[in-house]
């Protein structure tokens, strides 16, 4: 007998069209790299989805860094998705608190492979596989700023289906570094009957829990001297028959990283 598998990508908080205005007193070539790394990263991301054969792919908030993303930041997104569709692969997107979503949100139409969570209510997609694999997506976007209830208990598991996906960007308890936004314990995750937790929001890459998964990807792109070592996203397999596998993949164009240097033997400024 053969059981059959779903596979995706789960990543979060790519921050495209972000500015680095403090990083702005770097070297111009070095500032010029900093700028495209969000994107050369999507384009890793992307390209992994592809090797990998990917069902689909997840981006749990902050897609966009701001409310004011560029034309360009939109265009340069939508040629990725493009690339995706091409090689059948589906995606469904979330914006969280740094991209909330409005009426004059989207200045592109995304191609046909991607589905927006559009409404800041709990929502459900349906997608079927090549395989004939049935699985749920939940999820919600961001239609301001800041969100302080807890979102979690509007997941509900409904209708038939092979796996049920939950995407919630928001703030875990004992996380620390971010605004406590759509904030929930993991307890109250864990206890709801759903195979797979995609979160965002945090940009340190975590696993809070196995059974179900509760997993913060982290940013795909370091943002700045703080946030160190390798980012990426991270590829996932759900089985009936088998634990899930969750794999760390990198796709920093840029890693951030300190190193000390012995100055003790050098006595001039040259």
């Amino acid at each position: 007998m053969v059981f059959v598998t779903v596979t995706f990508i789960h990543s979060a908080d790519l921050h495209l069209g972000r500015t680095f205005t403090s990083l702005r007193t770097l070297p111009q070539p070095i500032y010029e790299q900093v700028i495209e790394s969000s994107f050369r990263a999507l384009e890793n991301l992307v390209n992994q989805a592809i090797q990998s054969k990917v069902d689909f792919v997840l981006f749990v908030g902050d897609v966009f860094d701001s409310e004011s993303v560029s034309l360009r930041t939109y265009l340069r997104f939508r040629q990725q998705m493009e690339k995706l569709n091409e090689h059948g692969i589906h995606v469904f997107l979330s914006y969280g608190n740094h991209d909330p979503i409005r009426e004059d949100h989207q200045t592109v139409q995304w191609p046909d492979n991607v589905t927006v969570f559009t409404d800041e209510t709990v929502t459900r997609e349906t997608y079927t596989n090549l395989s004939g694999q049935v699985v749920n997506i939940y999820g919600f976007s961001y239609t301001k700023k800041v969100i302080s209830s807890n979102k979690s208990h509007e997941y509900i598991k409904t209708g038939h289906a092979d796996y049920h996906i939950a995407m919630l960007h928001g703030h875990a308890e004992g996380q620390s570094g971010h605004d406590p936004y759509s904030p929930f314990s993991v307890q109250e995750l864990v206890n709801q009957p759903f195979d797979y937790w995609a979160l965002g929001h945090i940009h340190k890459r975590q696993t809070l829990a196995m059974n179900p998964p509760v997993v913060y990807p982290g940013n795909i792109q370091g943002m700045h001297q703080q946030e160190q070592g390798e980012k990426g996203c991270v590829l996932v397999t759900l089985s009936k028959k088998a634990p899930p596998v969750i794999t760390f993949v990198p796709t920093a164009n840029i890693v951030w990283f300190e190193e000390e240097i012995d100055i003790t033997h050098i006595e001039t400024l040259d």
